[in-house]
């Protein structure tokens, strides 16, 4: 099955039906300025959700519209729109960090070196950012999603100077990657974390992202915007997804967008 989608002005490449993963139509794309543009205007089947991939994705962003740089057929861009179920909905923040786990797993599976997640939704290898996360509620025909977007660095070694503190799959590695079999088991783990994913595992959901936290337990440097660089110990993620870090008055909560973590 062959589609051919417009956005506006521009035309899209071809969209392929890729493979079905139980409730879960994946779908590729040949080329798309973004793939979280593309999912909006997929046909969703009854009891079925989308998700969509390309390995030339020309004008990603990323967290804060920041730009997502790809060279083409080096990495792996996928969007996928999860129906939003009570749980899910009753606490997004939760499922966010479920989801990055799944996807830290995955990838961990590739890797000879050690992952992990930089808060809030960065996955990091040997302290450069292997692959990011952007997540939001979307609406489509009066229903409502759950979006994830990720963009994964697989086989590309060299970016623009501007880029900062990137890292792929084959560097870490030292060797190329296959891109499907890389894509297989990122799209399996997170099937299976729709699958799985409950309220009442509020503890182990929230041990497991804390576990895989990128720099938990050091020292650390942290900014909120406009203001100069603080340095304290990361304690972890609380349940509300606020980071918490020790300071001379005690320990301070931050929600995402109060406060970045610096390079070391």
């Amino acid at each position: 099955m062959v589609l051919t989608l417009c956005k506006g002005q521009q035309k899209m490449g071809d969209i392929e039906l890729y493979s079905e993963i139980a409730n879960m139509t994946v779908w590729s794309v040949s080329e798309c300025e973004s793939t979280f543009d593309v999912l909006k205007d997929l046909p969703v089947a009854k009891n079925k959700y989308n998700a969509v991939f390309t390995f030339n994705q020309t004008a990603g962003k990323g967290q804060f519209n920041r730009k997502w740089a790809s060279q083409p057929f080096k990495n792996i861009a996928l969007s996928i729109a999860i129906p939003l179920s009570p749980d899910m909905a009753a606490n997004p923040t939760l499922f966010n960090m479920h989801l990055s786990t799944a996807v830290l797993a995955a990838l961990q599976d590739h890797c000879l070196a050690d992952l992990s997640i930089k808060w809030p939704n960065d996955i990091y290898g040997e302290d450069k950012k292997l692959a990011g996360f952007l997540m939001s509620i979307l609406s489509i025909k009066q229903n409502k999603f759950f979006q994830l977007g990720l963009g994964i660095n697989i086989n590309q070694i060299k970016w623009a100077v501007d880029i900062p503190n990137p890292t792929s799959l084959k560097i870490l590695n030292n060797q190329e990657q296959n891109l499907h079999a890389i894509l297989k088991g990122i799209l399996n783990q997170i099937q299976n974390s729709v699958e799985t994913f409950k309220l009442g595992n509020h503890k182990e959901i929230l041990g497991a992202f804390n576990k895989g936290l990128w720099r938990r337990g050091e020292n650390v440097s942290y900014a909120a915007e406009g203001k100069d660089p603080e340095q304290g110990i990361l304690l972890g993620i609380n349940g509300k997804g606020q980071i918490q870090l020790t300071h001379a008055r005690g320990i301070q909560s931050f929600h995402l967008g109060e406060v970045r973590l610096l390079p070391r």
